[in-house]
């Protein structure tokens, strides 16, 4: 089964989705990714900063630059984190518990 999820290609994210239940899906989808290969948790960053493309892609590098990011040394958690910040806002988790 590994082999084969492997020859899976992740989604690329390009940031100009409005459609926040498909910024949640595609996060969700490479946390189930994650789960399958017992990969570190910088390689899982990294594997997710690879697939940003487009508008993601220049916030990444923004982001980066302004706050001093090195790709090699980010953790999954703290990618994670700065994903939701710029596209899951808090408001659209209040009114998803709501």
């Amino acid at each position: 089964m590994q082999g084969e999820l492997r020859k899976t290609k992740l989604p690329n994210f390009k940031g100009d989705s409005e459609n926040k239940e498909d910024v949640e899906a595609r996060l969700l989808g490479m946390m189930k990714y994650f789960r399958i290969d017992n990969y570190s948790s910088r390689m899982e960053a990294n594997i997710a900063i690879h697939q940003l493309q487009g508008q993601a892609s220049i916030w990444w590098e923004q982001l980066a630059r302004v706050k001093g990011l090195n790709e090699r040394h980010i953790s999954w958690k703290k990618f994670k984190k700065y994903f939701q910040q710029k596209y899951l806002s808090e408001h659209y988790y209040e009114r998803k518990m709501q």
